[in-house]
């Protein structure tokens, strides 16, 4: 008997996302009035409307897709910055990473006001009262005494095709970095840029990002977490001018490949059904001997 081989297989299918940080549904346009909403879930698990206007306060976005997506991939953002100190340290390299304050800053997107007070060497930036708050350009993404940086964490992996600066000032580097690790991802704070967790790799250092209308980020890497900021040389790469980046996100695009199960094939189906002739015919004829 000729079997018969082949099939139709589905096709993969690539989704291509974008995370507005200016959209309907996403935190409001200004940053000392935007509430959060219960409807839309606006701010991250575990956070409540009054825990937003602090330092570690976090957004979530629901991204829009092409072509549409049986299922959201929603993006979750926080802040980060090098304003800590270690025992011993003195210097930029032995800061350490603490959580910022996410900012927001209408069409031009997100900035960071991270926490230093000021002083003789970096520009202040840690306000008081309830709401962190900043002079300009400071209240923006920025590499002027400390690292700003914007962790997002994806519901599944993707592949970071774009950042889309809404806003800078005197210069646009910025830094991107992927997980690329099975394990679980450690917790920033603590940790040291030049030294962050075995699994964080450097994507690119990109110059003068806001001269396109979206940075292209070209690489195979996939992941859930990512990290874009200000230009920051401690991580290594490219060596670009620092100290005078100033940026703010709109937003954000990625791809996201789901796989599809092949559909079984003529072959395997016709195993199947002799398979399945041989067992009720050997059923049959046992049958027979005991009936005799």
């Amino acid at each position: 008997m000729a079997v018969i081989s082949g099939g139709l297989a589905q096709a993969d299918t690539t989704y291509n996302w974008t995370w507005n940080a200016t959209t309907s549904g996403n935190p409001m346009t200004d940053n000392t009035t935007w509430t959060p909403s219960t409807t839309t879930g606006d701010w991250c698990s575990g956070m409540s409307s009054s825990s937003m206007a602090t330092y570690g306060n976090c957004a979530r976005y629901g991204g829009s897709e092409t072509p549409a997506s049986p299922a959201t991939n929603v993006m979750q953002v926080t802040a980060f910055s090098n304003t800590g100190t270690l025992p011993g340290g003195a210097g930029a390299n032995d800061y350490a990473i603490q959580n910022a304050y996410l900012a927001f800053w209408g069409n031009s997107g997100l900035g960071v006001v991270n926490r230093n007070p000021g002083g003789t060497v970096d520009p202040p930036e840690g306000g008081t009262g309830s709401t962190p708050s900043s002079s300009a350009p400071e209240h923006s993404v920025d590499n002027n005494g400390r690292y700003d940086m914007v962790l997002l964490s994806f519901d599944r992996a993707v592949s970071l095709t774009g950042v889309d600066i809404g806003w800078s000032q005197t210069d646009s580097d910025i830094t991107v970095l992927a997980f690329n690790s099975t394990g679980v991802l450690n917790d920033l704070v603590g940790q040291r840029y030049g030294a962050l967790q075995s699994g964080w790799q450097l994507v690119g250092q990109y110059a003068n990002a806001n001269d396109v209308s979206v940075q292209p980020i070209s690489t195979p890497s996939l992941s859930r977490y990512w990290l874009v900021g200000a230009y920051n040389p401690l991580v290594g790469g490219t060596a670009l001018t620092t100290g005078n980046d100033y940026v703010k996100i709109r937003a954000f695009t990625a791809t996201e490949t789901q796989k599809k199960v092949p559909e079984p094939s003529s072959a395997w189906l016709v195993a199947a059904v002799v398979t399945a002739g041989g067992f009720w015919a050997r059923r049959r004829n046992r049958s027979a001997k005991a009936a005799a």
